[in-house]
């Protein structure tokens, strides 16, 4: 009896693999617990067709709605454009994924995935903080799509396949489907793409204009539509920051001392959530009066370049010092829960969810004190823009200041850190409180 959604979302995993078929040959694999019990789809077949043919499985994908997840629908779709053309190119299915054609095993062939190799070892200008987001992209993403067994000359833009697309066409079809379902993921994932085959294209695997990707592919009606949806974190103005302490002092929601202290630490240095919530003690040098931000937590920022520095005025070290009687014994000054005995940080949700508690959900959340702190630190404590912007770990975005200014602007940091502290004290921050 042909499955239903609902069907396949009620399918609980057991002790062992199941596989609940569809029709057609269509098949919903369910893994076991131990192994995560996913869901996913496979085809299973027989070539050369009948009882005599060798028993084969042709996995789809996972089953979801998410990028790259296919429904059922979609994965009856797929089964059925795999199937046509099985019959019709007389090859078993696995042949499509892998980029079937007779010179594939033939001397000098490069595979998708070599040229994804090859783009991160000598082309890629990705920092190492990012590079796993773009691994992942290439495995769980690019990988499935296109076959990390591809032969790179079968990508090239005017190749036919044997469903009858060009891979023009194939990469421009996939994009659009996942920009409708991920926009930043198909983005990225277009990005990734021109540069993979440039570089293939650099060191002579395909044609230089014969870049898949090689134009934008994204139209000028989707990226006025990305734009559109594109927002920014909510602020506070000047005469709600005392509001929003007196509800914060209040704390009628019964918040934890561990998430308020962090989000104090966050309103008085305007840094990222990240920054804050996995906070060391021993990035604290209580006898300079220094937190130094390793460039791990800094968005942007490479690996091996100079630690943040973050001066610690007197209500900063009240805060750590309360903190310290609370986890002066663990390695986080804002532990969160630990997993399997390991020391974890607060959770980076932990502020946005005490916020909303507070009666500020929709309206206001941890990373708008961001821009809060950078804009009321000229209108109230009149620090000059580009002191906030270096204070609170901004890039600078000009490449000629980057590469010659070198001054640290020390001085004027920490004046406008304790200036912007003693404003929060004037706002209604109270320190004793937590």
């Amino acid at each position: 009896m042909p499955l239903s959604d609902s069907k396949i979302r009620a399918l609980v995993p057991g002790d062992k693999r199941r596989r609940v078929a569809d029709a057609d040959g269509l098949c919903v694999i369910v893994e076991p617990v131990h192994k995560g019990g996913g869901i996913s789809f496979v085809g299973r077949f027989r070539f050369p067709p009948g009882r005599k043919g060798k028993q084969g499985d042709y996995r789809i994908g996972v089953y979801g709605r998410g990028v790259g997840q296919f429904s059922l629908k979609a994965a009856r779709e797929e089964w059925e454009r795999v199937r046509t053309w099985s019959r019709e190119n007389q090859r078993p299915p696995t042949d499509l994924k892998k980029g079937w054609d007779d010179t594939q095993n033939s001397a000098g062939v490069h595979t998708f995935e070599e040229a994804c190799e090859a783009w991160a070892r000598d082309y890629s200008g990705v920092s190492d903080k990012n590079k796993p987001e773009y691994r992942r992209l290439i495995q769980n993403q690019l990988f499935p799509e296109f076959g990390a067994s591809t032969n790179v000359k079968h990508l090239e833009w005017d190749y036919v396949h044997p469903d009858g697309r060009t891979s023009r066409e194939w990469v421009v079809n996939y994009l659009d489907r996942t920009r409708e379902r991920a926009r930043t993921s198909a983005d990225k994932q277009e990005t990734l793409l021109r540069q993979i085959f440039a570089n293939a294209a650099r060191v002579n695997w395909i044609k230089d204009s014969q870049n898949p990707a090689g134009q934008k592919i994204a139209t000028p009606k989707q990226k006025q539509q990305r734009r559109r949806n594109v927002t920014s974190y909510p602020d506070l103005k000047r005469n709600e920051v005392s509001e929003f302490f007196e509800a914060f002092n209040a704390n009628a929601c019964d918040g934890s001392v561990i998430t308020r202290g962090a989000l104090l630490l966050l309103w008085m240095t305007g840094l990222r959530v990240d920054c804050v919530v996995g906070m060391e003690w021993s990035e604290v040098d209580q006898d300079e009066g220094v937190w130094w931000v390793p460039p791990e937590r800094l968005k942007s920022w490479e690996v091996g370049e100079d630690a943040h520095r973050v001066h610690l005025t007197d209500p900063m070290k009240d805060l750590l010092q309360r903190m310290g009687k609370l986890s002066g014994g663990e390695r986080f000054v804002f532990p969160g829960r630990k997993k399997s005995g390991m020391p974890k940080h607060l959770n980076r949700e932990s502020p946005n969810t005490h916020i909303s508690n507070l009666g500020y959900k929709g309206r206001f959340q941890a990373h708008g004190i961001r821009s809060t702190v950078r804009t009321l630190a000229q209108e109230v404590c009149g620090t000059d823009d580009f002191v906030a912007a270096l204070q609170g770990a901004w890039k600078v975005k000009d490449p000629i200041r980057q590469v010659y200014d070198r001054f640290s602007y020390l001085d004027d940091r920490r004046d406008h850190l304790i200036a912007w502290s003693d404003a929060l004290l004037d706002f209604g921050m109270d320190i004793d409180l937590i």
